[in-house]
């Protein structure tokens, strides 16, 4: 894959994973809708961080933002609230057809499930440009 394909295939799972967010009523004015994007799209770009959370994600999130962890985590915790007052999971669960282990899914498990939402997103010729 050409460089420019693969930047063109890392905007359109950012639009997608976006759109994810959008559904889960986690809205662009939480710092937490950064984060979780941001933590899905390295999560869909490299599989070993679904495994190494803390050692890695977290820490490439923090390198990015100019943050602590726990920042980051408490931002996302509060995001994924928001969208649990809102109703924005239950929503989810019915549109994406998946289903969280808890009622409020964790930050790991919510970047997780994004990021296997945004791997299953057709990446045909039709959808990326060339």
């Amino acid at each position: 894959m050409s460089l420019y394909m693969q930047e063109e295939k890392e905007l359109t799972l950012e639009k997608h994973i976006s759109s994810l967010l959008v559904i889960l009523k986690i809205g662009p004015n939480l710092k937490g809708y950064d984060y979780l994007k941001a933590g899905a799209l390295e999560m869909t770009l490299d599989h070993s961080k679904k495994h190494h959370m803390s050692n890695n994600l977290y820490a490439k999130l923090s390198t990015k933002f100019n943050l602590q962890r726990d920042c980051i985590d408490r931002a996302m915790r509060h995001a994924i609230d928001i969208s649990h007052q809102r109703g924005g999971i239950p929503e989810f669960e019915k549109l994406a057809d998946v289903e969280f282990s808890l009622p409020r899914p964790t930050p790991r498990e919510m970047m997780c499930m994004l990021s296997i939402l945004a791997e299953q997103y057709d990446f045909s010729e039709s959808n990326v440009a060339k």
